[in-house]
This record gives C-alpha cells, structure tokens and sequence, in this order.
C-alpha cells in the first residue's frame, strides 16, 4: 500500500536555533527573553519559548538556515532583545496568519474547563506495567480532545514554463549593438514566467492540486472516470482579470479519481475540520523567483475551542433549569455535548512533519507584452511564431500584447504536521 506521505527524515534537517553563536539555552532566562523580529519591514516582538512554540515546519520556513541572521545575512551572537532577527525570505502578512491562530488557541488553553474532565487515565489503569501501552496510547489521544489542535499543512510550489512557439529574431546590430538575441528571448520568457504565476497565484482550491499529478493523467483506465472522457488542458487566462482562472479550480476533480494514497490523504484531512473545496489561508508568490508558498491553520473543533464551551454551558443552563426541583445528579460532559469525533491517524503527523512531493503539467494561453509579434508560421509547420525584434526606444512603447500557447511544469510539495497547544 502506498504512503500517505513519506516521513521527513530525522536527520534531514540542521537543528533549529541551536548553532553555536545563537543558542539561547545557556541563558538563564531564556523563555522570557524577548526577540526582535522583522520580517519584510515590519517588527515583531515575541518571548523565545513563544517562538519556539511553533511547529518544526514553520521554524524552518522562517529560519531554513537555523540560525538568527542579522540584516547583513550575518549569525548573530549573544542574542539580546537589542538585536533586530531579519527575515527576508517569509511574507509578514503570513506570519501574522500564524499569530493570529496560535494566539487564538492560547487563549481557549487557558479557558479550557479541565475540571470537567474524569479522572485521569493513569488513576484508571494503575500502574500495571501490562497497561501501560495501553494508557500510552490512550492518554496520546485524550490530548486531541483536551489540548487546542492545529493541523499545519504548506504547500511549495515550484513551476517551470516552456512556451509551444517557435522564436525568430530581428536584432539590430548597428542601432542597438548592446541588445542580443538572449535579451530578448530572456525578456519573453521573464513575462511569461509573471503572467503564469499570476495564474498560478489565484488558484487557491488546495485539493485541486491533488488532481493534477501526472500519474493520475498518465495512469491506467481504473484513475479516469471513463463517463467524462478526458478533459481539455488548453484554455487561455488574460491576467488582467484574476477571476478567470478560479472558474477552472476543479476541473481535474470532475474528471479523475485520485489515487489510494491521495484519496485516503483527502479523507483524512476532510474529517478533521478542511472541505473539499477548502482554499488556501495564506498563498504568496516569492518575488523574483517562480516559486509560490502557501499555508492553511485547520483547528480541530475539539474540547478546547469557543463554539463547544458555548454548546456545553447552553446544555448545562438548560439542565438546570427542567431539573430545578428534582435531586438528579449532574450529568457528565458528554451526557450534555456529543464527544467530538477526531482522526487519531493525525497523532503520526505530531512533531513529526511529513511531505509528500509530486508533478504535473498545464497547457494554457497567456498574454503577455513583448517586443514582438505572431508573424505566419513556416510552411506545413503547426506551431506558432513569433518574432521579437530590437525596440528602438525603451519607452516601452513597441510593446505589444500577444497571447501564447504556454506548457506548464508544476511541482509541488506538501508539508503535513500537527501542532498541540501546550505541549512542552
């Protein structure tokens, strides 16, 4: 049976904040003392045991190097509330998503009606070492019930653009001697590799990516609906208008079964608080780079959050009122409000991120302004020409808009992990 998804291994990753220069355990007071971040321009100030909070897969988006850099990219030693921590490569307003959730969560921490609780499960198993695996186990899964739960899951998305035209050049050596061909063809390819993260940008369907792996589009007969035939991967996108391509987010789900694995992946995450048309929380193009980040906080509706307290403290008023003059003993916690029914196959994903990495491919029409033109293609030839030419001025006023046939190869990497609150 295939991997949900392939454990990230043990000793992949340098360990985080623990280089020599920028280790904060030797201080004495360590979880108290305050670190000064800015990300992107704007400052946050946080304690070390608030940051070190966060799960490891967000800790290595915000420090992939694993240690504190200074605005120079230099490590910085001795770390004091007077230092200024520089985050260049993580969007702000991501990061405030973070804050956001996990303050949320916190605070329903400090709220949460532990004395509700029965007893403990160690008081109710002993100490019998024959139960102890059992009371293991079983104390692991009362945590999804009595501590906040975060599901963490990212995705990377790297794309690679391969227009499906042929180029000619018409380059003025006398006049423009310092303009070259790979100028322009770099010039070409620099606007497409913009208009198609701009399409890529706004397609926030997180399942929708599921559907596009090349195995399922290349598999057998039993991956492919046979009712709806295959589907049509040529269509165009005009940047300029960014509602366009969400009416094509899935449209692959219509027309293929996911996989055993993908499929048991989606199950899981869709009983645990996503929808099948859940879109990204959080979803950034890196700039410069064809690289799109993006993140989605799925609390659990366990114990723990504010609608559940309000269901029980309804059914305990309403108790109380038509058994006011009767000496009937007060009920349970789950004699008032059903136990909420948790996944415990997220336990795998606790403190143990997980990825899972695959291809595909999309053949759309983008438009783009360039410094040529669609000119007649050669004789029994069936792909399309253009032909970039020297501007003579740098107004930008030779720029036309063409629109253009455009391969694109995606890859994507999901990063699973599940967050406790309150876990040391």
């Amino acid at each position: 049976m295939q991997n949900i998804v392939t454990q990230v291994s043990e000793g992949g990753s340098r360990p985080l904040l623990q280089q020599q220069g920028s280790d904060l355990d030797s201080n004495q007071d360590a979880e108290d003392s305050l670190i000064h971040l800015n990300i992107q321009g704007s400052h946050y100030f946080l304690t070390r045991d608030q940051l070190m909070s966060l799960p490891e897969s967000l800790l290595l988006c915000l420090f992939p190097s694993g240690v504190f850099l200074d605005i120079n990219g230099q490590v910085i030693t001795n770390l004091t509330p007077q230092d200024e921590v520089y985050i260049a490569d993580f969007p702000s307003s991501c990061f405030e998503y973070i804050l956001n959730i996990y303050s949320q969560a916190y605070e329903d921490l400090a709220k949460f009606p532990s004395h509700l609780f029965s007893p403990s499960l160690k008081d109710m198993y002993g100490n019998d070492k024959k139960n102890l695996l059992k009371y293991k186990q079983s104390s692991e899964e009362d945590l999804l019930h009595e501590k906040p739960v975060i599901i963490v899951l990212r995705e990377d998305l790297d794309y690679y653009c391969v227009p499906q035209v042929e180029f000619e050049f018409q380059v003025d050596s006398k006049n423009a001697p310092q303009i070259t061909e790979s100028d322009l063809l770099h010039h070409i390819m620099s606007e497409v590799k913009i208009a198609a993260g701009d399409y890529l940008a706004y397609k926030t369907s997180i399942f929708d990516g599921l559907y596009s792996s090349n195995r399922l589009k290349n598999g057998d007969s039993n991956s492919i609906h046979s009712k709806t035939g295959s589907p049509n991967h040529n269509r165009s996108y005009n940047n300029n208008n960014s509602n366009n391509n969400n009416n094509h987010d899935g449209i692959r789900s219509l027309n293929y079964k996911l996989g055993a694995a993908e499929q048991h992946l989606m199950d899981m995450l869709c009983s645990s608080g996503f929808q099948k048309d859940s879109t990204w929380e959080n979803r950034t193009q890196e700039h410069g780079k064809t690289v799109i980040s993006s993140l989605s906080l799925c609390r659990i509706n366990n114990e723990t959050t504010e609608e559940f307290r309000g269901q029980y403290e309804q059914r305990r008023e309403e108790w109380a009122i038509s058994n006011k003059d009767k000496n009937n003993n007060t009920p349970q916690l789950y004699d008032l409000v059903p136990k909420p029914d948790i996944n415990t196959k997220l336990l795998l994903f606790w403190r143990k991120p997980a990825r899972k990495c695959w291809w595909g491919d999309e053949e759309i029409e983008l438009d783009v302004e360039v410094y040529g033109k669609i000119v007649p293609s050669k004789e029994g030839s069936t792909v399309q020409t253009v032909r970039l030419f020297t501007p003579a001025t740098d107004d930008g006023t030779e720029l036309n808009k063409i629109r253009i046939p455009v391969r694109i190869h995606i890859r994507r990497v999901w990063t699973l992990e599940l967050s406790l609150i309150g876990i040391q």
